[in-house]
């Protein structure tokens, strides 16, 4: 997994013009136990797209692999919160 992750770390493009790049950038940045680089990552795709479940469970995973576990929670939190939020049909 980590020889994957390097290798789409090395192949996204400098700019990243989405909040699933930044997610994918995250991701593998987590496999490849960058947890800081990981998680800016993960803040910058909720600076695209607000309430991103994918972004927000991303930074649930980051203090999870550092060992925070409140801050874990409190990511979790904020995921059951978005998800509780009334979707609009249309944007």
């Amino acid at each position: 997994a980590q020889r994957d992750a390097r290798r789409v770390l090395s192949e996204q493009p400098k700019t990243l013009r989405s909040a699933a790049d930044y997610i994918a950038r995250g991701s593998a940045l987590l496999l490849v136990e960058d947890p800081a680089a990981a998680l800016s990552s993960f803040e910058a795709a909720l600076q695209w797209e607000g309430g991103s479940f994918e972004a927000l469970a991303g930074k649930a995973r980051v203090w999870r692999a550092t060992g925070d576990h409140q801050k874990e929670l409190a990511a979790l939190d904020e995921l059951l919160e978005q998800s509780l939020k009334p979707t609009p049909l249309y944007r």
